[in-house]
């Protein structure tokens, strides 16, 4: 109800190469302090105590594996007292000229994360790499914003959304999807790792793969305006799982869908065919309802699509369609609880296989 200004870190990233040999060094900023970067991993650690270190320690494989990209290359984005650089959240979005002194100490940060590993951790073999970026410090451009100002949409997605009901493996079915996610409540803040008296307490429940509603995209009140990726319509906790890439891309074509029918229609963005919608997504190949295996070039996409929709879908906790399994009397009657039928009975899907028996329901839905 009151804003504690609490938002995750920002990272500027780096990528990293091995050489043979030794890298170029890395330079330390005049404010380095190599002791916030102690216990990053467990091969430069001075406790085990993985409670009052508030997480995992990792050995130094593990922690060069964890992002580890083609040709001796890594994206150094490490959650734990490494790169995550923590910003006054008012400084940061409501101040340029403060934006732009925190972007700086940020890169400054992060090179000093580099030179703690070529010194402190034993690893002068790696360094820069020189050939990603066309900078002068070879960093991106721009750093990783985690978490950004959200916009007051239709609808604000809650953690009650993204969890498991009651007596179910997944979240409460949005029949107004227009994307889906399958990332965990994942939240980056340096303010975890401070002593015990003073650090953030943040309980992040399980969640499981959940959907983006229509809503999340259109403002309350404002016309002609659609949000997307870190600025839709969620709360900070659901923004832990929403913002990754896969979940920003997804929701990425759907804004650029309901453009487009907006103007096809000469509509506003409120009021675009939710059903036109989908309908175009889903033979587009996306997904508004989560299987892990099931693509769009599956025959039975589009009827596994949009019967979920209608509260018909499969619900185990591997998140699988599993098209080759036969139907069972109790899913079948799970099923005919949900929606009307016409020409089929109960009798007409039971021992077909789920393929064959969704493309049945499909084509005889009333």
């Amino acid at each position: 109800e009151v804003a504690d200004d609490e938002i995750q870190d920002m990272t500027f990233c780096a990528i990293l190469k091995k050489y043979d040999g030794k890298a170029p060094q890395v330079s330390p900023s005049k404010d380095y302090n190599p002791e916030i970067f102690k216990n990053s991993i467990e091969d430069d650690s001075d406790t085990k105590n993985e409670k009052y270190l508030n997480h995992k320690l990792h050995n130094w494989d593990s922690f060069i594996s964890y992002a580890a990209l083609p040709n001796d290359k890594y994206l150094l984005n490490w959650p734990f007292r490494s790169n995550d650089y923590y910003p006054t959240p008012r400084e940061l979005y409501e101040n340029p000229e403060t934006r732009n002194y925190h972007y700086q100490k940020s890169k400054e940060h992060t090179l000093n994360y580099v030179h703690y590993m070529q010194t402190k951790m034993g690893h002068p073999e790696w360094g820069l790499a020189t050939d990603e970026f066309p900078t002068e410090d070879h960093l991106p451009f721009i750093p990783y914003i985690r978490e950004s100002r959200r916009m007051k949409g239709l609808h604000l997605l809650k953690e009650n959304e993204v969890i498991p009901q009651e007596n179910s493996f997944r979240p409460p079915l949005q029949k107004n999807s227009i994307a889906v996610g399958d990332y965990f409540l994942d939240h980056h803040h340096s303010s975890f790792f401070r002593p015990p008296d003073e650090r953030l307490i943040e309980n992040l429940p399980a969640n499981a793969p959940f959907q983006i509603p229509f809503g999340c995209l259109i403002p309350e009140e404002v016309d002609g305006f659609i949000a997307a990726e870190k600025s839709i319509s969620v709360t900070h906790i659901v923004n832990g799982c929403s913002r990754l890439q896969p979940v920003v891309m997804l929701i990425g074509q759907a804004t650029g869908a309901i453009a487009a029918l907006s103007l096809k229609r000469k509509i506003n963005v409120r009021d675009v065919s939710i059903n036109e919608l989908q309908d175009v997504l889903i033979k587009a190949g996306s997904q508004l309802f989560p299987y892990k295996d099931l693509y769009g070039d599956n025959p039975v996409f589009e009827a596994a699509q949009k019967l979920a929709l209608k509260g018909i879908y499969v619900d185990n906790p591997e998140f699988t369609f599993n098209a080759e399994e036969y139907v069972t009397d109790e899913e079948a009657e799970n099923y005919f609880k949900k929606v009307n039928f016409k020409q089929i009975s109960i009798t007409d899907i039971i021992g077909l296989k789920r393929n064959d028996a969704f493309l049945l329901m499909f084509y005889n839905i009333k």
